[in-house]
């Protein structure tokens, strides 16, 4: 999975009246394949940000986010909600992810930001964590926060 690019919005626009980010990403082979599908996926990116655990999420809940994962959800909503955790990781408040439904492997995601450049890097590290976990490779946070 790769990302293609970033567009931001810095006020209110089609996706939320907060400022966010859009990335697009390519899922290249892993277009097909949902966090349910993925031996050990989930159970290692809770063990990494266990915050997300408490991620709302459909069906609007706290820990809503954890019982779609379970279930099994694209790796850019995914994607998305890592974006939001890194920021709030680094004290930016924020809370909003969305993401598209494609049938292609473009694809995207969209995630609220306070500080612009610290939203995009935390879109860059959510791509490479992914990746890591997809390819079973050991994810340190600490060298990038």
């Amino acid at each position: 999975m790769g990302p293609k690019s970033f567009k931001v919005f810095d006020g209110r626009n089609i996706y939320s009246h907060r400022k966010c980010i859009r990335l697009i990403l390519d899922l290249e082979d892993c277009i097909k394949i949902d966090s349910d599908r993925l031996t050990g996926f989930n159970e290692r990116l809770l063990k990494l940000l266990p915050e997300l655990k408490s991620h709302r999420c459909s069906p609007g809940e706290v820990g809503g986010f954890a019982k779609v994962l379970e279930q099994g959800t694209p790796l850019n909503h995914v994607c998305g909600h890592i974006a939001v955790a890194l920021q709030n990781r680094v004290g930016a408040d924020v809370s909003f992810c969305s993401e598209s439904k494609s049938g292609s492997s473009i694809c995207y995601t969209v995630y609220e930001f306070k500080y612009r450049n610290t939203g995009i890097e935390a879109g860059n590290i959510a791509v490479e964590i992914i990746n890591s976990l997809v390819e079973g490779r050991e994810v340190g946070l600490s060298s990038k926060l």
